[in-house]
């Protein structure tokens, strides 16, 4: 493999895990009452970056086949606001 994509993935994995420690120590700074809920709000944020990620990478993938077909037409819409 190459060394700069294993150094990449290296430091995703350390950036990864500095997060995860940093809101770890975050989560000990709230009162007991707030943890849960901030538990719960994390694991939605969380949920929402993967779909929006899959969506990006699904779109990408859309794209590429679209331009490969040789369908790279567009089409516009009119919009009238007020």
């Amino acid at each position: 493999m190459d060394s700069s994509r294993d150094r990449k993935w290296e430091f995703i994995r350390k950036f990864a895990k500095a997060k995860e420690m940093e809101a770890e120590a975050f989560m000990e700074l709230l009162p007991e009452s707030s943890r849960e809920h901030m538990s719960i709000i994390g694991r939605e944020a969380a949920a929402m970056v993967r779909e929006g990620m899959a969506g990006v990478m699904h779109g990408k993938a859309n794209n590429a086949a679209k331009n490969e077909a040789g369908s790279g037409r567009k089409t516009v819409i009119k919009v009238e606001i007020g």
